[in-house]
């Protein structure tokens, strides 16, 4: 049994597809990132290297992960959905959960395993509509929507070397005139003038910094421990 170091890359369309030809190999790889470990866990069933190991962190953190035990010990289906549960909860493209961790995400997806089932229907089915999922508020449903277009579409054709990819506003993406794509968040309208002229700050002297009124960009008003007197 040979051994064969191969440069594994998450961010490329494509995820390294000579891995599907390793047959009896062990691979070993190394990154900095850890996209390159959950991806690699997800695809390793559908590779037939005997193993894939790879090098991770510097220094004293530095070791060698065993992919194929990794895989072994989620089982099939977990390790399948494993990228979509990395860009439902926070990637490179998929905003996060305020004060919500991957660790504390992790933790309530062992608590409640049937969540992977919605983990599966964005994996398996990322071009049907997700409207009927529930519940959802607007701005959850645009956070699915990037994280299908992410582990559904991008993730899920990583041992493709053309990958086929639908326009990324189909997936709340918008193009903006300097040609950059930018998230679209929601389509619920601004908070209201009447709600917004209810923010009130605290300060006793001049309204900088951490002002609440100052934050939002807003005047102060009578409401304000200021009195609206305020520079």
């Amino acid at each position: 049994m040979s051994q064969v170091r191969v440069q594994l890359k998450a961010n490329s369309s494509s995820f390294h597809p000579a891995l599907k030809k390793l047959v009896g190999e062990n691979v070993i790889s190394e990154c900095v990132d850890t996209d390159v470990i959950l991806i690699a866990i997800s695809v390793f069933k559908d590779t037939e290297a005997d193993e894939i190991w790879i090098a991770f962190a510097t220094g004293k953190h530095f070791r060698y992960n065993p992919i194929h035990d990794i895989a072994q010990s989620l089982g099939p289906l977990k390790s399948r959905i494993l990228p979509t549960f990395n860009a439902f909860t926070g990637c490179d493209t998929v905003s996060s959960f305020a004060g919500r961790g991957k660790k504390t995400a992790w933790d309530t997806w062992n608590a409640f395993p049937e969540v992977s089932a919605a983990f599966r229907h964005m994996t398996d089915q990322p071009s049907r509509s997700i409207e009927s999922v529930p519940p959802t508020r607007e701005a959850l449903y645009q956070h699915a929507k990037r994280s299908v277009y992410q582990a559904g579409l991008i993730w899920m054709q990583r041992l493709l070397l053309r990958p086929v990819l639908p326009s990324p506003d189909l997936y709340v993406w918008k193009n903006q005139d300097n040609g950059m794509w930018y998230p679209f968040l929601t389509i619920l309208a601004k908070a209201a003038s009447p709600l917004q002229e209810l923010v009130h700050c605290g300060c006793k002297k001049v309204c900088r910094g951490q002002c609440k009124c100052f934050k939002s960009a807003l005047p102060c008003t009578a409401l304000c421990k200021c009195g609206g007197d305020c520079a």
